[in-house]
């Protein structure tokens, strides 16, 4: 299923524009990218799942993203240094952020 189909406007709104597809980060189908940067990062920010039933995946694991917007900081080497939850502002990720780039 696409999702975006259903987080657009109402009445019908169709773009006239191209949109991207929806990837998956969690599960089997997880992207590349997410596999690496995931097996890289401590265990989730957030240590336990909502009700598994509003998870579109079957398969669980420790590593995987709670939910939208989560956070990963990445040093100036390209590595993930820490994971952060949806809710987290720029409070409290810029003294990693300058710590970082004080190094």
């Amino acid at each position: 299923m696409n999702a975006l189909q259903y987080v657009r406007p109402g009445n019908g709104f169709t773009p006239n524009f191209q949109l991207f597809e929806k990837s998956e980060v969690n599960g089997p189908n997880r992207m590349d990218l997410y596999k690496w940067a995931l097996g890289l990062c401590s265990s989730s920010p957030v240590p336990s799942f909502n009700t598994k039933g509003i998870y579109m995946y079957d398969e669980f694991s420790q590593e995987d993203i709670r939910w939208n917007f989560e956070k990963i900081l990445f040093d100036k080497d390209g590595k993930p240094y820490r994971r952060y939850p949806a809710a987290s502002g720029t409070d409290i990720i810029m003294p990693d952020i300058e710590e970082l780039l004080n190094r």
